[in-house]
């Protein structure tokens, strides 16, 4: 999973860097389009302040080119990475939480074979808490990995898409 993460996340990274380019072609021109119908056959996209045309297009191309401007494409590039972000945390915290139940059993261990208890805390107050985190742990990384492979089939068409992701 690694792996895609880091896929992805270049992915994200040329989706900006070509809407970045895009603005950057276009000089002063806002970053929100709209689009201008002129007849029933198309118009024209242009920018958010009217003076700026972009695109010449037919109808249903001219809407859709106006939907998917730089910033709204900046926008959800915002997004995506800050849900991927949250997900690489659940994973973090997924492994500390492993660690954390492989030194509980440790310290169980000890004081089943000496008698004495010499971890931190309370050993039933650490196995209400692992419990507490393993029962959302899981569920959230199952909601998080879905979204992870799902945005990662939107960009599969490109170089470097694994299926065994």
């Amino acid at each position: 999973m690694d792996e895609l993460v880091v896929w992805l996340r270049d992915q994200l990274d040329r989706d900006e860097q070509i809407a970045c380019a895009v603005d950057d072609s276009l000089g002063e021109v806002d970053l929100t389009w709209k689009y201008e119908p002129e007849d029933e056959l198309g118009g024209r996209v242009v920018s958010a302040r009217g003076a700026d045309i972009i695109y010449d297009v037919t109808t249903g191309v001219g809407e859709h080119v106006s939907e998917h401007s730089p910033r709204r494409v900046l926008r959800e590039i915002q997004n995506d990475r800050e849900i991927l972000h949250q997900y690489e945390r659940l994973l973090r915290d997924q492994a500390r939480h492993a660690e954390a139940e492989a030194e509980l059993a440790a310290d169980i261990a000890r004081h089943e074979r000496t008698g004495h208890w010499e971890g931190p805390g309370d050993p039933e107050s650490r196995r209400r808490a692992l419990r507490r985190e393993g029962d959302y742990l899981p569920a959230m990384l199952v909601v998080m990995e879905g979204w992870v492979r799902r945005k990662a089939a939107v960009y599969a068409h490109r170089p470097g898409y694994s299926e065994e992701w």
